[in-house]
């Protein structure tokens, strides 16, 4: 019947079809026993990781290649490599005690491999579980074993490679590096032995005021280097995950960007005058420094919001590992910025301090400049020496970014079937189909079933209603004694 159902009527529908309910439901649930009683015990044997931080460092204070931990779907990735499942399936294969299991085929650990094996986190995000479900618990536990060695394995791999293209990189730098420090030293050497001059040669406290810039100068200039060096780290890092567009802080034509570079060049001018005149431990400075982080960071979010697709990305581990990098390039860019305004006040300082003071002689000012260039060279030489063997040895003694925790056990019991709970589910769903068959059958019943329908079809009122009558039995009329046949 084409009509608008109210409660009632659902209530009358539950009447008249409640053998159609109640044999749906009981139908639902039957088979639900039947299949928690004759399906075979399923096992569950797990291990637990522990994950850990890369850092692949070769500068100080902050400017470290230092990524997180890498999220969840990274190590997916690997489990679903060709390379992880062809050496998974050949251990299996080889396994003796497996290979005794006449049940158990080459298909079967296939379809293993593909469909039994899960990543899942724990409650602490630093920990996940890889866990493997079988029907028989020593292929269960051999699963998850071999699983975890080989997926540690792999992982160890990967990291090496990757660490090994930050030695080849430190290498070069410092082949760089120590062909500079030979120039600077040899044209140091060669100017001593042409003009004589030592630092006893200076001109009292006017040589010591220069002497003292100089030394400022040679500070930030191979914090500069070093950073440099840093940004072309995360740069060459960037360049291993290809289909990306990426926004540098130099290339940026946003004009919000532009004014934030232009207010922290002017901070820092201000904050380098207050340092030299009050000193740094001044009041002034540290207020300087505060507003400077201040507009620094409002200078990285202005970037992370006008680069394309930075600001909203989620995803993949390739595209969370592309966002981590483009940000600390970010950061490594804004770094250096800071460092060059610096330098180029020092650089004002001591050029004004010579035009102020001629009487110094030439000689003494390019000895303190070639002095300085040496210094700079062997101190970015020793450092990345330090920096290239931590990376050496990270490279041979690397985990590959997970710690075992805790081993995969033979499980002594198959995982519990929770009889009550999905009988429950089997009792709802066996409801839900009762009411929904009951549903189809009245729609497809176009017999009238009460006054209301009369009165809804022809728009007549009901007087009465006539009970169906077929007629007296021959009893009946037997009984009666009138003489009646049939």
């Amino acid at each position: 019947m084409k009509k608008e159902l109210t409660l009632h009527d659902y209530l009358q529908l539950v009447q008249r079809r409640r053998w159609a309910i109640l044999i749906s439901t009981g139908g639902v649930v039957i088979l639900t026993f039947l299949y928690l009683i004759l399906k075979p015990p399923l096992y569950q044997s797990a291990s637990t990781f522990m994950l850990e931080s890369k850092e692949l460092s070769f500068t100080e204070r902050g400017m470290g290649f230092k990524e997180q931990t890498r999220p969840l779907g990274y190590y997916e990735a690997v489990m679903r490599s060709r390379i992880f499942r062809s050496r998974l399936q050949g251990a299996l294969m080889a396994d003796s005690l497996l290979q005794d299991m006449e049940e158990v085929n080459a298909s079967d650990l296939n379809r293993a491999i593909r469909e039994d094996i899960r990543l899942s986190t724990s409650e602490y995000s630093e920990f996940i579980e890889l866990s493997a479900r079988a029907n028989d618990p020593v292929v269960a536990y051999r699963l998850a074993s071999y699983a975890t060695q080989i997926l540690k394995d792999r992982c160890q791999e990967i990291d090496r490679e990757e660490l090994q293209n930050a030695v080849n990189f430190i290498d070069h730098q410092q082949n760089v590096s120590k062909a500079k420090l030979e120039e600077a030293e040899r044209a140091l050497q060669e100017f001593k032995k042409r003009t004589n001059i030592t630092l006893t040669d200076a001109d009292g406290g006017m040589m010591t005021e220069l002497m003292e810039m100089e030394k400022r100068f040679t500070a930030v200039q191979t914090e500069r280097e070093l950073a440099q060096a840093n940004l072309s780290a995360y740069r060459q890092r960037l360049a291993q995950v290809q289909g990306r567009e990426s926004q540098t802080l130099s290339s940026s034509q946003d004009p919000e960007v532009a004014r934030i570079r232009r207010q922290i060049a002017d901070l820092q001018r201000q904050r380098d005058e207050a340092a030299d005149t009050q000193g740094e431990t001044d009041e002034s400075v540290r207020l300087l420094d505060e507003r400077i982080e201040r507009v620094r960071r409002e200078l990285i979010n202005q970037m992370i919001q006008s680069s394309p697709g930075l600001g909203d990305m989620s995803g993949d581990g390739d595209a969370l590992m592309w966002k981590n990098l483009q940000e600390k390039i970010i950061e490594a860019e804004l770094n250096v910025f800071i460092l060059e305004n610096k330098e180029q006040y020092y650089q004002s300082v001591i050029n004004e301090f010579r035009k102020n003071n001629p009487r110094l002689m030439e000689e003494a000012i390019e000895f303190m400049r070639m002095s300085r260039a040496q210094s700079v060279a062997e101190n970015l030489y020793k450092f990345l020496l330090e920096r290239g063997e931590e990376a050496k040895i990270k490279a041979a003694t690397g985990t590959g970014g997970i710690r075992v925790i805790d081993d995969p056990v033979l499980p002594a019991k198959p995982v519990p079937a929770n009889m009550a709970r999905n009988l429950v589910l089997g009792l709802f769903l066996g409801l839900g189909l009762g009411f929904g068959v009951a549903l189809v059958r009245e729609f497809l019943d176009h017999t009238i079933q009460s006054r209301e329908d009369i009165t809804r079809l022809d728009g007549l009122s009901v007087m009465g209603m006539i009970p169906a009558f077929n007629g007296f039995s021959k009893n009946v009329l037997i009984r009666n004694g009138n003489g009646l046949r049939d």
